[in-house]
């Protein structure tokens, strides 16, 4: 594993990529940024491909859309990425994928995951999208998704449409939501604090308007 804990854009990031590009048998790789830098790894033409594990943690001036190549990759966290394109246009090719958080990534209202997409994903975190209003799940998308996390979405306003579609998951988990989301899902609180959860096993919903 290569840990690198702070990067600026520019020269520094050139030669970040040119290293990471030689370490053709790299599984696990970690790159974190200083508050107020900007991630920048566009200089990465030939990602190492036997890469089971990245974490990218920083303001990102541009999705790196190399990541769709990693098709061995298992764990991906973003954090801080502050993106104004969605995302999930480019992830939802990872059909390796069984784990996806990402915290604070992407700075748009709309989030949709596909039909085809995430095909191995078993576990799904999506943290502080400040101004995201709907999440939609299309028939056959996350067909093996278990378990869902969001937290801290102020603005959203509905329950995931096409939630039923996820016909494997078993919990969602949720903290510091609008009051008519938990309302709406009508859910148990876990661990003794702020977090709640829905046992999906003994539930159906169609995607409810928040009043």
């Amino acid at each position: 594993m290569i840990s690198i804990m702070s990067i600026t854009k520019g020269e520094d990031g050139q030669e970040l990529c040119s290293s990471i590009e030689n370490m053709s048998n790299l599984r696990s790789l970690d790159v974190h940024i200083t508050k107020g830098e900007v991630l920048d790894l566009q200089f990465l033409s030939s990602p190492p491909l036997l890469l089971q594990r990245l974490e990218l943690k920083g303001a990102l001036e541009k999705f790196p859309n190399w990541i769709s190549s990693l098709h061995n990759l298992k764990r991906l966290y973003l954090g801080g990425s502050k993106l104004r394109d969605d995302p999930l246009e480019v992830l939802q090719a990872l059909r390796n994928l069984v784990k996806l958080i990402l915290d604070n990534t992407y700075d748009g209202e709309e989030l949709c995951f596909k039909a085809g997409g995430f095909p191995a994903l078993k576990y799904l975190h999506l943290c502080k999208f400040e101004r995201l209003k709907l999440v939609r799940v299309e028939d056959g998308a996350m067909p093996h998704l278990e378990e869902l996390t969001i937290v801290e979405f102020k603005m959203l306003e509905k329950v995931p449409l096409g939630i039923e579609f996820l016909a494997n998951l078993k919990f969602m988990d949720f903290a510091y939501m609008p009051k008519e989301f938990a309302t709406a899902l009508n859910p148990t609180k876990i661990g003794g604090g702020v977090w709640m959860r829905v046992d999906w096993r003994n539930k159906h919903l169609e995607g409810h308007y928040l009043e």
